[in-house]
């Protein structure tokens, strides 16, 4: 299903504008201070323009879901002394998928903050896009077998782009089709990728896995609505109080999850497995397409989760 413009930019909006109301109910509970620099522009821009309503709700369940982290990092905030501030849009990029910081001068708490989704990432693949080299999989990159297969995907889309004024998703008659060279190209190279030793193999895993969630620990808060928040922590590195998790070792499978979705599961060891769904982002025709990217199960024991009722 394609997003409009005007849906994609909801989103976004009331994301940043979450980021904002989550940064002040930190700022009202540690009397910690909030840095004012260019990133805070468009979170304060955004949750201003909110109707009060939602300014409140949102608040609300901010606050509701920093208050219980504050008690799970009592020894951290006990200091009251420290500061709050938002990362720029490009440090995701770089393996840092915190939206906000929290830090007292010895330490720092990570926060990624969701309004209404739980995806982990919104990757791209293309014709000119090395997934493998963008996520950290492979420092040569992607093969000459996936270029291969990932230009036959497109091949077709480029000949109509080039002969045709503004097409669309909608109107290519092979899309079903389309949806799946790419996928299966993509998980081909995902195996490619995988090496032929125990030690090689779990490398592989722990980069996908840090791709994923990110290079640095976290606790996520995410919105659902206005009478529920959640509370996840992602701690690979020890970092914070939570139970601690260890990375999957082996790839088991990479199966189709339904021949309607466009989507593939990796499984993984240790309890992982991690959904990839296809789409077209927008409706114009062009030879990329975007992931959903959603964890379907994770070892319960290693990762802290609560849903919290917001009164």
């Amino acid at each position: 299903m394609t997003e409009s413009n005007n849906e994609k930019g909801n989103h976004v909006r009331n994301g940043k504008a979450f980021e904002w109301a989550v940064a002040c109910a930190l700022k009202d509970i540690s009397s910690y201070e909030i840095i004012e620099d260019k990133h805070t522009l468009k979170p304060r821009e955004y949750f201003s323009e909110l109707q009060l309503s939602d300014q409140q709700s949102f608040y609300k369940s901010a606050e509701r879901g920093v208050r219980h982290i504050v008690q799970k990092e009592a020894k951290f905030f006990s200091s009251g002394v420290g500061a709050i501030r938002f990362q720029s849009d490009s440090a995701g990029q770089s393996g840092d998928v915190r939206d906000l910081i929290i830090s007292n001068g010895t330490n720092e708490i990570g926060f990624s903050c969701k309004n209404n989704h739980s995806d982990l990432k919104h990757s791209r693949l293309s014709d000119v896009l090395d997934f493998a080299k963008e996520w950290g999989l492979n420092e040569s990159g992607c093969s000459e077998s996936y270029w291969h297969e990932i230009h036959n995907a497109f091949s077709g889309i480029k000949q109509i782009v080039a002969n045709e004024v503004n097409p669309t998703w909608r109107e290519l008659p092979n899309k079903e089709q389309v949806y799946w060279n790419v996928l299966n190209a993509w998980a081909s190279e995902i195996l490619r990728c995988y090496g032929e030793t125990q030690e090689q193999n779990a490398l592989l895993c722990e980069r996908l896995i840090n791709y994923l969630f990110g290079s640095h620990d976290f606790y996520k808060i995410m919105r659902r609505d206005q009478s529920s928040v959640d509370i996840q922590c992602v701690n690979f590195r020890r970092k914070l109080t939570r139970p601690y998790a260890k990375f999957p070792t082996v790839i088991r499978a990479i199966d189709n999850l339904n021949g309607t979705q466009y989507s593939k599961t990796i499984a993984f060891n240790n309890g992982f497995s991690i959904n990839f769904r296809i789409h077209n982002a927008d409706s114009k025709l062009n030879t990329s397409l975007k992931f959903g990217i959603k964890a379907l199960s994770l070892p319960s024991d290693q990762f802290y989760q609560q849903t919290l009722d917001v009164a």
